[in-house]
């Protein structure tokens, strides 16, 4: 008897496996086996979620379904993944109407701009926007994210140049001495007056005086030529330079030498005449450099002044040193002696046109 369930057993496990397996796949064919919806169904199912069908496409086996909101969006969405979450994105990729509804968007939430792009492509790309205030009637761009968040014309918000924000509008003393050629292609009309780039500037009494200097540092501060307003001493500086044959730049900025904006040294000195190879900087320290000068009658603005320099002025030596520029200070005290100072310091520079 023990050898007989021996043999038998083995059979009817095998026989209850094959029974288990076509239960599994009945239950997996009844599970796979679709319910076919028709318009009435959709637009019963998916009027519970607060949408009304527009109407709905079969795509290789796929229904597809449009359909609006109560506030007016359109929506495009495949049923099945409509009815695992009952929401669909009213601004997607993958929604052919996210143009139309952003537009419905501003209007609803009564933004001041409209959107003239056409082609959404997400929520990251820049799109075109032109602002309706009467001062303003700029055209900027923003993602749709950007806008989503909270961002308005950034033309308003002095981000981005306009007609009615540009350096050219805003300050035209300051456009009339927009270097016409140096700058490629940017002008005045592209720029805000907070602009950070460092541009050529050309001295409407001069047009031999030509230097480099911030769009901002120039609108905050007021600054004028800087050849035109150079001290006595400064330009002695220059006519010495001038006379050893020199190529230098005055008011010369490097971008990585800064507080918050760039600082600007009295004279760089390059080796080549391209002035692409920085060779050496020269500083002269007048006494507002050593200690606290009252041009008013406001002490505290005087202290915050030197205590201002001083910083600048160890922010600038920190730079050369650890960058291995030469740097020559020339203290105040010292102006009867430039010449012989500055001999002294080129011939060690080995610079041939001192000698």
């Amino acid at each position: 008897m023990n050898g007989v369930k021996e043999v038998y057993k083995p059979y009817k496990t095998v026989i209850l496996k094959v029974i288990i397996t076509k239960i599994i796949k009945y239950k997996k064919g009844q599970k796979l086996r679709k319910k076919i919806w028709n318009d009435a169904q959709i637009k019963e199912y998916i009027g519970l979620y607060g949408f009304k069908l527009i109407k709905s496409e079969r795509i290789n086996y796929n229904l597809i379904i449009h359909m609006e909101d109560e506030l007016g969006y359109k929506y495009h969405s495949f049923f099945d993944s409509f009815k695992r979450d009952h929401k669909s994105r009213f601004v997607h990729r993958t929604n052919p109407n996210s143009i139309n509804n952003i537009k419905l968007w501003l209007k609803l939430n009564n933004k001041q701009f409209i959107l003239l792009s056409d082609i959404y492509v997400n929520k990251n790309d820049k799109l075109l926007f032109k602002c309706l205030k009467e001062n303003c009637e700029g055209i900027f761009q923003a993602s749709w994210d950007m806008i989503y968040h909270g961002s308005n014309c950034s033309c308003c918000a002095g981000k981005q140049a306009c007609l009615s924000n540009c350096l050219a509008t805003k300050r035209p003393d300051l456009a009339l001495e927009w270097h016409p050629t140096l700058n490629n292609e940017l002008t005045p009309y592209d720029v805000t007056c907070g602009n950070m780039n460092l541009v050529w500037w050309q001295c409407i009494n001069n047009p031999n005086h030509i230097w480099k200097a911030i769009i901002n540092t120039r609108n905050s501060n007021n600054t004028k030529c800087p050849f035109c307003s150079q001290s006595e001493t400064e330009k002695e500086i220059e006519k010495i330079l001038e006379k050893y044959n020199i190529n230098f730049i005055i008011q010369f900025i490097i971008p990585e030498c800064k507080l918050k904006r760039p600082l600007d040294f009295d004279f760089a000195i390059f080796e080549d005449k391209e002035k692409t190879i920085l060779k050496c900087l020269i500083e002269y320290d007048g006494i507002q450099h050593y200690r606290e000068v009252s041009f008013t009658n406001n002490k505290i603005k005087s202290m915050e002044n030197f205590l201002k320099t001083q910083k600048h002025d160890g922010i600038k030596n920190n730079y050369c040193a650890n960058n291995k520029i030469p740097l020559l200070r020339i203290p105040y005290w010292e102006k009867d002696n430039i010449k012989d100072i500055i001999d002294n310091f080129l011939l060690k520079l080995d610079i041939q046109e001192a000698i």
